[in-house]
């Protein structure tokens, strides 16, 4: 489903995706959310989020609405999403605030805050360990090409700092790359 999504087929996408919802105890709902929310179809993403939820055995899920409906404003969406994080992360064990910082990282990606989700991404740990955060957000933001991720002017220092140019460098490009005069671009 993820490739076929950053290729821009997405009514193929939608149909594998129909079969993981299908084939697993867990569901895809949060899939359809997040594919959902990226097509500024809220309603229908909210609905899959509360369904997750309630398949999960979680009791409340009225925040779902709350954080989809204060996140859309493009004017204070971003600074709705940093209160909300701030707001999560101190409330849950400390233990756990790393992880769902990051987890929440995603949130300014699906709702087009490009310049912030490049930010926290940089602020992540870019090592070149096989699997870090930060390849995690590169994956997310590869995956959801269509909202500007690989052509924002950030794209190419994330790449450089995560290895993906050495791997380019060595196999070659993804298609929405190329390197012109000595330079990488990306669309």
């Amino acid at each position: 489903y993820e490739t076929l999504y950053a290729v821009g087929r997405t009514s193929e996408a939608l149909e594998a995706l129909e079969i993981v919802d299908q084939l697993s105890p867990y569901g895809a709902d949060n899939e359809f959310g997040y594919v959902n929310l990226v097509e500024k179809r809220d309603d229908i993403a909210i609905a899959y989020f509360e369904t997750w939820l309630k398949r999960n055995n979680y009791a409340d899920s009225a925040w779902v609405r709350e954080l989809v409906t204060g996140a859309r404003d493009p004017a204070t969406g971003q600074a709705y999403l940093d209160r909300y994080m701030a707001e999560t992360v101190v409330s849950v064990p400390e233990e756990d605030a790393y992880a769902a910082q990051r987890n929440q990282t995603m949130w300014y990606l699906y709702f087009g805050f490009l310049d912030r989700y490049f930010e926290l991404i940089l602020t992540t740990d870019l090592t070149d360990s096989g699997w870090t955060d930060a390849d995690t957000l590169v994956n997310l933001g590869s995956r959801y090409r269509r909202l500007g991720f690989t052509a924002h002017p950030k794209y190419l220092e994330v790449a450089e700092r995560t290895g993906l140019i050495d791997v380019w460098e060595q196999r070659g490009p993804p298609d929405f790359c190329e390197k012109v005069d000595g330079q990488w671009v990306c669309e």
